[in-house]
């Protein structure tokens, strides 16, 4: 990685956001870290609806138990695309057992071979399919079950799951098996979760009637004077009560809207100072109308020419490695980081070590998905599948941009992503996935490929099924 990518990477790990009106959380999660610390196994769920803070209240217990002496590990689940095969778990895995020197990796990772299905880089090779299904998941579920058993046993330490409501069905096997007494080492686990999404429930049920202690924080939104505190950190100065009130309406008490007004605000240069507050111009509205994606619109809308295609590839790919993000979007390196910069200052994006650029929100990809043309989705599909390197990790993800992209992908191109990600998925254990891949693949190949190639898809489906 060269040094301007290094330099912007860095950059996000000290950024931090005022954090008020809080305290009787952080008070729990405090409790939390001195159970856990203690030896008994925790778990912190924190509920709430879009925008609330729940992330941020997370990381702040990251951070805290960090500073008690914890190892940290994160990962994020996919609100936009479930069929991915324990994300999180290689997200917050991943990179840390690379950074991991020899002879202790091996040492972690000697015989949990099927680790190596879904993290590369640990120089050990991969297992021999198992040939069923289920037993491919459960002995990915056990590898990273005892992967984190191991990883306790060196150093306490605490994961957060974030959107655990959109966790795929392996990470929630292995939140099942942690919370079902597995796990005998000093960890909290920290999990986010939107109390309006109808899958929290099924999700967290798993946890339920088990021997891991479990404290569900709800989250509400700030009442006024909260909201008005924040929106004063946010903006540089208190502002004066007919703003404070506008803020207040229009935001509900969410942090997320209340930083993304105070954005806006003062980019547009609507305020004015006086006697020490803030207030609108004479004659200035605000600019934010009602509705949670409107107001969110407004800070995508401010992308020039260079930012608009990263954030249109950003918003197809979730997490990405920021040198694919460069080259899908197809803007010159130097340009593209100048754009990185320039919306990760207005807080559009974060970074997350190693290399991973993502929306700072879900609720911000969510709007940027909502307001692309279905032709700027396939080529930005189409982008990514023409730069995504066709490695074992990455076949699925592959494949899924390939059924999005459609006809803008060559048949012959499009059947042989779908056959490997195919593979790949029955190698995980994943039939519906496979199944799905290679019934596309069916379809093209009926409408013009050999006989030979239709007949190997269908072989393949069989096989699956």
């Amino acid at each position: 990685m060269n040094t301007a990518h290094t330099r912007w990477i860095r950059a996000g790990a000290d950024r931090r956001t005022p954090f008020v009106g809080r305290e009787p959380e952080l008070g729990r999660l405090r409790t939390a870290i001195a159970t856990a610390a203690g030896g008994d196994p925790t778990a912190v769920v924190i509920l709430g609806v879009p925008g609330v803070g729940k992330t941020r209240l997370a990381c702040e217990g990251l951070a805290m138990a960090a500073a008690a002496g914890f190892a940290r590990f994160a990962g994020r689940c996919d609100t936009v695309n479930r069929d991915g095969a324990f994300t999180p778990l290689v997200q917050a895995f991943g990179p840390a057992l690379r950074a991991i020197a020899e002879p202790k990796r091996s040492a972690l990772t000697h015989d949990l071979p099927q680790l190596a299905l879904l993290i590369g880089g640990l120089g050990i090779d991969p297992p021999q399919p198992l040939g069923d299904p289920a037993l491919e998941r459960a002995r990915l579920t056990e590898g990273f079950t005892r992967l984190l058993v191991r990883l306790a046993g060196e150093q306490a330490l605490t994961l957060l799951i974030d959107d655990v409501h959109a966790a795929d069905d392996g990470t929630v096997a292995v939140l099942q098996r942690i919370s079902s007494g597995a796990l005998d080492r000093p960890v909290l686990l920290l999990c986010t979760a939107r109390s309006d999404d109808l899958e929290t429930g099924r999700v967290l049920a798993g946890l339920a009637d088990t021997s891991l202690k479990i404290d569900y924080v709800r989250l509400d939104p700030l009442l006024p004077d909260e909201a008005t505190k924040l929106a004063g950190e946010a903006l540089g100065a208190c502002p004066d009560e007919p703003l404070a009130a506008l803020i207040t309406d229009r935001c509900s008490g969410r942090p997320l809207l209340i930083h993304a007004v105070a954005r806006t605000l003062t980019e547009t240069r609507l305020l004015r100072a006086y006697d020490g507050l803030l207030g609108l111009r004479p004659g200035a509205e605000m600019p934010l109308p009602p509705g949670v994606q409107a107001q969110l619109r407004v800070r995508l809308a401010a992308a020039d020419a260079d930012e608009q295609p990263l954030l249109r590839i950003l918003a197809v790919a979730g997490d990405v490695d920021v040198d694919v993000l460069i080259r899908a979007a197809g803007i010159p390196q130097g340009r593209a980081l100048a754009a990185l910069d320039r919306l990760y200052e207005r807080g559009v994006l974060e970074v997350t070590p190693p290399a991973l650029c993502r929306f700072a929100h879900g609720l911000l990809r969510e709007t940027a998905l909502a307001d692309m043309s279905p032709a700027a989705t396939r080529s930005a599909h189409t982008a990514l599948v023409g730069t995504l390197r066709p490695e074992p990790g990455n076949r699925m993800s592959i494949a899924e941009h390939v059924l999005a992209a459609g006809s803008l992908i060559g048949p012959d191109e499009a059947i042989g992503h779908l056959r490997a990600g195919a593979s790949r998925a029955r190698q995980l254990g994943l039939i519906a996935p496979a199944a799905r891949y290679l019934a596309a693949a069916a379809d093209i190949a009926r409408a013009g490929t050999s006989r030979e190639v239709l007949l190997g898809v269908f072989v393949d489906l069989a096989t699956a099924w």
